[in-house]
């Protein structure tokens, strides 16, 4: 097998990992592709060039990134351009998309799509201020990751999803959505501040714990010692059972019905969209109209967020296809509602299996039996005023977002963090004032800005970095004192004129009912 330096890295990266959660290294990383991929967006391959997926599902013309040079090219005559359906016209037949996308201070990725300030990256997707990352995506803030997706400020990490977000967690294997400062915990769900813990649901603050069984110190790190060694032999063999299959061989299981949501927003959150909707496109829009809804969350990546009767309790469940794939869409029929986590947390495996003999699929047994292998994903902390949002962590008024991490005042957006005023957004890190954009960092008043960093007052571009007063552009990069249009550059005066003509397209469209395309969309035939 061919080895590039970068592979090399990754996989020495890889033993330490291993080492560090297991006791003992297990082997070469590509002896576990298929385990570490299953449950994980990887990129896409379009012509040998890798995009973030989902969205880039039509585009045709594609280009690789490089690095040192501008690979947008000039296109269509600004002179010649009559109305704005025929700018569109244009950036059908000469927009190109750029995969391989390495931006900001990166080095050594291969096979990856949209990496920011990252390095030794390989086989991801959209990973930011990052390092030792392979075959996981969604990802900020992420050092030693393998296996993993929509983690934040983690270190040393195997096939865990849906975790992280506030204090730091480390050394996690095989669990999802765990919170708060948690370290050393495996195959565990739903944990805030816990540290050392095996097969252990719904627990907050706790330690030395198996089973939701708290035991001596001793006692558990005897057991802990001999459930790693089989660990190690059953991912040697490729037997090892995840998390997920444990929780989806749980006995028990709640009558799911969807319900309509109904809520309102509150009204910072209106007034602030208010605001967005008059500084880009010229006119405040009122966010409770259908068409405005319609507009925000027209084939926006991964959204979706339900409000569901569970045995006549009522939950918001947001992002079940985002957090885990179509592979564990089923997960929902093992859904605990909320109010009934308290009391599941108090259910406990029977104490005389943790007797130092037992083995991992005893346990794994036992956990099945008991019932206290369930999910939920609507787990809210230190928030306020969010409505029909969930999961979100320190964050305030939001309206139907999925995975809000330090955001404040966003709707109908997916994985906004550290971010404020984003609407119809996906993955947009410390960004302000944006409606639709995807995969972007550090960007101000934009609308559909996508793969992007370090970006402002701009419409419709894609892969750009560094550049303000932009329209219909890709592949640009910083240092540029122009306005640009089609990648062509132009004097201000120019510029806003047309930007002006396409805030009031865009309006008119929204009061027809008709689609306003993303930029993703502009080689296809969206009309």
């Amino acid at each position: 097998m061919d080895v590039s330096p970068t592979l090399e890295a990754i996989n020495k990266a890889w033993k330490i990992t291993s080492k560090t959660l297991l006791g003992d290294e297990i082997g070469d990383i590509w002896k576990y592709e298929n385990y570490l991929k299953q449950c994980v967006h990887l990129p896409i391959q379009i012509n040998d060039i890798y995009f973030p997926g989902g969205r880039y599902n039509k585009v045709k013309n594609v280009i690789k990134f490089n690095n040192d040079t501008n690979l947008g090219k000039p296109f269509g005559n600004i002179d010649e351009i009559k109305d704005i359906d025929n700018l569109f016209d244009l950036a059908r037949e000469h927009f190109e998309y750029i995969g391989d996308v390495v931006l900001g201070n990166s080095s050594h990725v291969e096979k990856s799509a949209n990496v920011i300030n990252s390095f030794y990256v390989y086989k991801s997707n959209t990973v930011m201020k990052s390092k030792y990352i392979a075959y996981s995506s969604y990802i900020k803030d992420v050092e030693y990751a393998f296996g993993t997706h929509a983690l934040g400020s983690m270190k040393f990490t195997i096939g865990t999803n849906a975790s992280g977000g506030g204090e730091p967690i480390t050394r996690v294997f095989e669990s999802f959505y765990v919170l708060g400062g948690t370290t050393d915990v495996y195959f565990s769900h739903n944990l805030v501040g816990c540290s050392e813990t095996f097969f252990s649901f719904f627990q907050k603050g706790k330690r030395y714990m198996i089973g939701n069984n708290e035991l001596p110190k001793e006692k558990y790190l005897k057991i802990k010692s001999g459930l790693l060694e089989q660990i190690r032999a059953d991912m040697k063999q490729k037997k090892l059972k995840t998390i997920y299959d444990l929780i989806k061989s749980t006995k028990i299981k709640y009558k799911i019905k969807i319900i309509p949501l109904s809520e309102s927003p509150h009204e910072k959150v209106k007034s602030s969209f208010a605001s967005v909707s008059k500084t880009l496109f010229g006119r405040s829009l009122n966010l409770e109209e259908k068409s405005i809804i319609r507009f925000l969350t027209r084939n926006l990546p991964y959204y979706h967020i339900d409000k569901i009767n569970v045995d006549n309790y009522i939950d918001t469940v947001g992002g079940f296809n985002y957090y885990l794939g179509e592979i564990n869409r089923d997960l929902i029929n093992h859904y605990i509602p909320t109010q009934l986590i308290d009391e599941l947390s108090h259910v406990k495996i029977d104490i005389k299996i943790l007797n130092g003999q037992s083995s991992l699929k005893d346990i794994m047994d036992a956990v099945a039996r008991s019932g206290l292998a369930m999910i939920n994903i609507s787990l809210n902390i230190h928030n306020i005023e969010n409505v029909e949002s969930a999961p979100c962590i320190h964050s305030a008024y939001l309206y139907r977002v999925v995975d809000g991490i330090m955001a404040k005042t966003s709707a109908y957006s997916l994985w906004p963090r550290q971010s404020t005023n984003t609407y119809g957004s996906f993955s947009v890190f410390e960004s302000h004032f944006a409606i639709r954009s995807y995969g972007s960092e550090n960007v101000m008043r934009v609308f559909e800005a996508d793969a992007s960093n370090r970006i402002s007052d701009s419409y419709y571009v894609h892969m750009c970095e560094g550049i303000s007063n932009t329209l219909f552009s890709y592949g640009l990069k910083g240092g540029h004192r122009d306005a640009y249009i089609m990648n062509r550059p132009v004097d201000l005066r120019t510029y806003q004129k047309v930007r002006d003509n396409l805030k009031d397209w865009i309006l008119s469209r929204i009061e027809e009912k008709k689609v306003v395309p993303h930029v993703f969309e502009l080689q296809s035939g969206w009309k």
